[in-house]
C-alpha cells in the first residue's frame, strides 16, 4: 500500500468500516500486516472502542512487502470468526491468494477491497528508476523487452490467482480507485457486499 492514495484511501475506509462495526454493536478486531505478521488491537466493542481504533490508523505507515498468508495466520483465537474485510492492493510477491485461503482455514469468512492507483501498474520506460517503499526502496524497471514481459505476466498471474480464490470462496472483491473519495468507495463496498449477500 505504498501509494500515497491508497494508503489515505485503505485509512479511511477501515475507519469507516470499523465505525459501521461498532455502530452495529459488532466486535471489532482491527489489524495491519506488515511483512509476514500483523499488527494488531484487542477485539473489542462499543463506540469507546472508536477513538483508539482511529488513532491505530493514523499511524501507521507504508513500509516493507507484504505476506499476507502468514501475517493473517496471527490473528488471535479464542472467540467466535465472524466476517472479515481485507484492504489492500493485494501486490503481495508471496501470493495475495494466500491470505483468503489463511482466513477461510481459520473459519473467517472474507471480502476483499483491493486499492490500486490508475496506471500503476504500468511500466515507465527502462532503465528508469522508481520508489519501491514496500521493497527495497528504489528499484531499477528493466530495459530488456522480454523480461518487462514477465512482469506484466506475473502480475496478471497474481491478479488471476486472487480472482480465482474469491471465487472459490464466495468472497466479493471489490476494486477500488485510491483517488476515488471516501464515499464514492463506501458506495461501492456497501452496494457490493449488499449484491453478494442478496444472491
Amino acid at each position: 500500500m505504498g501509494h500515497p492514495g491508497r494508503w489515505r484511501l485503505a485509512r479511511e475506509l477501515a475507519a469507516a468500516l470499523v465505525f459501521a462495526g461498532l455502530r452495529e454493536v459488532h466486535g471489532v478486531l482491527l489489524g495491519v500486516a506488515r511483512g509476514a505478521t500483523l499488527e494488531a488491537l484487542p477485539l473489542s466493542g462499543g463506540l469507546d472502542f472508536a477513538p483508539s481504533a482511529f488513532r491505530f490508523l493514523g499511524e501507521q505507515r507504508a513500509h516493507g512487502e507484504t505476506h499476507l498468508g502468514a501475517a493473517l495466520g496471527d490473528l488471535p483465537t479464542g472467540f467466535a470468526r465472524g466476517d472479515a474485510v481485507v484492504i489492500s492492493d493485494f501486490l503481495d510477491p508471496h501470493g495475495a491468494e494466500r491470505g483468503l485461503e489463511t482466513l477461510a482455514a481459520a473459519g473467517w469468512r472474507a471480502d476483499l477491497c483491493r486499492i490500486r492507483a490508475a496506471g500503476e501498474l504500468d511500466l515507465p520506460p527502462g532503465g528508469a528508476w522508481v520508489l519501491d517503499p514496500e521493497g527495497s526502496g528504489r528499484t531499477q524497471v528493466p530495459e530488456d523487452a522480454s523480461a518487462r514481459r514477465a512482469v506484466h505476466d506475473a502480475l496478471e498471474r497474481s491478479d488471476a490467482a486472487l480472482a480465482e480464490a474469491a471465487r472459490r470462496r464466495g468472497a466479493v472483491l471489490v476494486d477500488l480507485d485510491a483517488e476515488m473519495p471516501l464515499s464514492a468507495a463506501l458506495t461501492r463496498v456497501f452496494a457490493a457486499l449488499a449484491g453478494a449477500r442478496r444472491a
